[in-house]
């Protein structure tokens, strides 16, 4: 009989990877300026104004970003790639995020500790490559560095409250209704950290706050539109740096109602790729030859999020398929090793560390494929002992390298993290004649 499960435990030999995953303006007031129900845009006071002329003459492009860009990382970078569309329409640029454990955003409270957050968005894509490709397909400003915009940055601050359409959603407004009102004063407090960071390190001035409150809207406003919302009559986009407090792409329910070409961009349409850091490919090579010293292995991956709350499937069911589909790879290729990845656990994705029921079938399916040999607990510390960073998002990408780069891709279950895998598989083994690709449990 074929022996197809092989694994690393120790000193014994055991292969495993498991890969994770996923303007009405509110009048803002200064600290020394009172709220009104009846002004909707808050200027600055003529003091100012010296420092807007200074700007003008040393600055020439402003900075457009968001707090936070919605969802995990494989959509929070989509959503990224459309502001980054967006901002250039402006003329302005954004600014590389920092990685929150499984997000892309700017832990502004944490900055400046004495443990400071070290991950950014360049950890985990090759982020020289992602700039090379939009500015040479798309003309965009490349994506400048934590440290270039606090050199450079116009000091003008202008923070931009968003309200998206969460369920549920009360009425339709009326045809009257203004977006440009409603947001709350919790909104802004938001920004808290992020307005004290940057005026009493780096001397920003807090110039304007302004409401785009699209929670009950029936309507869309322009790209154009909405930049003059922000900016109001005294600013240009050059001048100024602006904060949106989240960002979640364009369209759909949930997402922002401002009409750009921008909300076209994907990751399956652009002729931008999302490919791993050099250091991620480096952590990736080390990780597969210390557990399979250079032999061929078949990467599962599961979505176990996905298979149980969203497709509603049993995973155990899978499992049994995946377990079969195993063997037959084993007979069909010759490869007897595999590693797993999946979304449950220590590194598992946020939804999946929600619900309970998630991690139960997910605990089973490793279980099927691994009995006694390795418990999940080892195979967490497997990543830990390989990666630069327990950062989940980091690990999650590591995970899918090594998955990548193995002779066969078993994907059980769907998502855009498969689907960036499978996109990463490609490049890796260009010669479909010798592809092996499979799904299972798949919408």
């Amino acid at each position: 009989m074929v022996r197809l499960f092989r694994g690393v435990c120790g000193g014994a030999v055991f292969t495993l990877v498991v890969v994770v995953f996923g303007l009405s303006v509110l009048l803002l007031s200064t600290k020394n300026h009172r709220h009104s129900n009846n002004i909707h845009h808050q200027e600055p006071s003529p003091s100012f104004s010296r420092i807007e002329e200074e700007v003008k003459t040393v600055r020439n492009l402003g900075y457009f970003f968001a707090l936070k860009y919605y969802e995990q990382q494989t959509q929070a970078t989509k959503n990224f790639l459309q502001m980054q569309c967006l901002a250039s329409s402006y003329g302005m640029q954004v600014v590389e995020p920092f990685l929150v454990e499984s997000q892309l955003a700017f832990p502004f409270s944490r900055l400046g500790q004495d443990q400071p957050v070290n991950f950014r968005f360049g950890d985990i894509i090759d982020l020289n490559l992602w700039n090379q490709q939009t500015q040479e397909n798309y003309g965009y400003p490349a994506v400048a560095s934590w440290g270039q915009f606090l050199d450079s940055a116009p000091r003008n601050l202008v923070i931009v409250c968003v309200r998206y359409r969460d369920p549920p959603i009360i009425k339709v407004p009326s045809p009257g209704y203004n977006y440009r009102n409603g947001c709350s004063k919790s909104c802004f407090m938001s920004f808290d950290s992020a307005v004290n960071f940057l005026s009493n390190k780096y001397d920003f001035v807090l110039v304007r706050k302004v409401c785009a409150n699209f929670a009950n809207y029936a309507g869309s406003v322009t790209s154009e539109g909405f930049l003059e919302n922000i900016l109001g009559m005294r600013y240009s986009s050059s001048n100024v740096t602006v904060i949106l407090n989240q960002f979640r792409g364009f369209f759909g329910l949930y997402r922002i109602q401002v009409l750009s070409p921008c909300g076209l961009l994907t990751h399956s349409n652009t002729k931008v790729s999302v490919l791993p850091s050099k250091r991620l490919v480096r952590e990736a090579k080390l990780y597969a030859s210390t557990n399979f010293a250079n032999r061929s292995y078949t990467s599962i991956m599961v979505r176990a999020e996905k298979i149980v709350l969203h497709s509603h499937l049993n995973l155990s069911h899978c499992a049994a398929l995946a377990l079969a589909k195993v063997w037959m790879l084993g007979l069909q290729h010759g490869v007897k090793d595999f590693f797993l990845t999946m979304d449950i656990g220590r590194f598992g994705s946020y939804g999946a560390q929600l619900n309970k029921q998630v991690y139960i079938e997910g605990a089973q399916f490793f279980q099927h494929l691994y009995g006694k040999k390795w418990s999940i607990a080892q195979w967490e510390y497997s990543f830990v002992k390989a990666a630069a960073s327990i950062n989940p998002a980091y690990i999650a990408n590591l995970q899918r390298t090594v998955a990548a780069r193995g002779a066969c891709l078993l994907m059980v279950g769907a998502g855009g993290f498969q689907a960036q895998a499978r996109s990463l598989y490609e490049r890796y083994h260009p010669n479909i004649s010798t592809q092996c690709i499979h799904k299972i449990c798949a919408d």
